[in-house]
């Protein structure tokens, strides 16, 4: 009775396992076509993110560079300051020394003349010594001031445009 049973149910069976088999291969064969349109899409958005990567930062890398030449340009200028700066200053002072030398023999010269009168004379000669010699320090002073003003304002145009040049960089 059961191999009469089985054999009226084999029919049944094996139209459940075809119907089974083909829904298996049409279930496969979607995911199948589904994971490679999934999987190309991401290819290509990979692709596409890849190349964008790429051009900023061939765009970040000129900038940059740009920005090193603009940086190397600006400390460039701040050391000719700095050492025209220093040379003015040592100008200054080989100026400053003659003159004083002139001022020591313009007081020797106050004292001789002062000798030959009265005491009031020496503490005149005595007196316009000293102002001869506040005189020459003050110009020479008033000279190494302007120089280091003019350093000054140099170094901060420098560093002015340097900064200018930091924004320019981060802006864009």
């Amino acid at each position: 009775m059961t191999l009469k049973l089985f054999l009226k149910s084999l029919p049944y069976l094996l139209t459940i396992g075809a119907l089974i088999f083909v829904v298996n291969i049409i279930h496969s064969d979607g995911y199948d076509k589904g994971m490679q349109a999934v999987q190309q899409k991401w290819d290509t958005d990979k692709e596409t993110t890849r190349i964008e990567v790429a051009k900023l930062k061939t765009e970040y890398d000129l900038r940059e560079q740009g920005h090193r030449l603009e940086n190397t340009r600006v400390t460039h200028e701040l050391a000719e300051s700095q050492k025209n700066y220093e040379l003015d200053i040592s100008t200054l002072g080989s100026k400053y020394e003659h003159r004083l030398l002139l001022s020591k023999q313009r007081a020797d010269s106050y004292k001789r003349q002062a000798e030959g009168g009265t005491a009031v004379c020496r503490d005149l000669a005595s007196h316009t010594t000293r102002l001869d010699s506040s005189i020459e320090e003050g110009r020479s002073l008033v000279q190494e001031l302007g120089v280091t003003l003019r350093l000054r304002d140099n170094q901060i145009i420098s560093l002015g445009n340097q900064i200018l040049n930091d924004r320019k960089l981060f802006s864009e």
